[in-house]
């Protein structure tokens, strides 16, 4: 994800506040680098150009303009696209613009901001909605209050940003992890593997991996192990001269005895059954009455 790493100790001060509806939207950033913009936007599809790489998305976004980096954004010819906008200065901002990595998401020194979120959850979409809408009720009065409350609004905006884009690198560490679990399971499954090994090979503990996988999955790390073993049992036996200790053996399982229980168990039918079914037999579970 790329984006930045900001810091600043002075209230921002605002420069514009506005929300428009346009169409033949074509824009470029012409910011200076003490610049924050932060716009909520909905059409149907809009094409932006960071820094030479193109994004085409659809629906809304949240986007977050730093500095004078280089973007450009425009919608197709007719295309309405409807924009809620806020930017202000900051003189002693301080800014990084990176690709966020691991380090970067466990660094609370800093607040995180997203070049864009394509369809932000919506709690995070309405928050940032309401918040952008009061900050443009605030720019009209030029009181000093009603300057703090503005700046206290958009710190509380880039605080909620912060806070949303930790969490989306939640959701993509646990993807990683599930992926990762997946993998070893395919590849060891025929050896005797446990959710500690898994743990141990990944630097985390044996709870939080168990966690992780049933939310993301709906099913245990030992059900999935299962799964394979049995999927995989299933594909061997259909080579009827394999016998079923080498399926046995091949499919991890300690012993013949064991792994036809779990077969039975598991499919609702014995391995016998199984091969004659495969091999076109006529299978009865229960005996045929004879004819009288």
């Amino acid at each position: 994800m790329y984006g930045y790493k900001i810091k600043f100790n002075s209230l921002p001060v605002s420069l514009w506040a506005c929300a428009t509806t346009v169409t033949d939207y074509m824009w470029e950033n012409r910011h200076n680098k003490n610049m924050i913009e932060i716009s909520v936007s909905s059409f149907t599809k809009k094409t932006k150009i960071i820094n030479g790489k193109t994004y085409v998305v659809h629906g809304n976004d949240i986007s977050c303009i730093v500095g004078d980096d280089d973007v450009k954004c425009f919608c197709e010819t007719n295309s309405p696209i409807s924009i809620t906008s806020v930017a202000v200065m900051i003189p002693d901002l301080e800014c990084t613009k990176c690709e966020f990595g691991e380090n970067d998401f466990r660094d609370e020194s800093v607040i995180l901001l997203p070049q864009f979120i394509n369809n932000p959850p919506d709690s995070l979409n309405l928050y940032a909605i309401k918040a952008l809408h009061n900050m443009i009720k605030y720019n009209l009065p030029s009181g000093e209050a009603m300057k703090k409350v503005f700046a206290a609004e958009f710190i509380g905006l880039l605080c909620e940003i912060d806070r949303a884009v930790r969490n989306i690198d939640e959701e993509s560490k646990a993807n990683y992890y599930i992926k990762k679990i997946d993998r070893f399971i395919d590849d060891h499954y025929s050896e005797k593997i446990s959710l500690k090994q898994i743990a141990n090979e990944l630097n985390l503990s044996t709870v939080y991996v168990s966690s992780v996988y049933k939310a993301s999955t709906g099913i245990t790390f030992s059900q999935q192990l299962l799964n394979v073993r049995m999927l995989n049992a299933e594909r061997l036996l259909t080579n009827h001269n394999l016998p079923a200790a080498k399926v046995a053996e091949y499919c991890g399982f300690c012993n013949e005895s064991y792994f036809r229980k779990t077969f039975k168990k598991y499919f609702k039918i014995n391995i016998k059954d199984y091969r004659n079914m495969k091999n076109g037999i006529t299978l009865y579970h229960d005996k045929p009455l004879r004819k009288k």
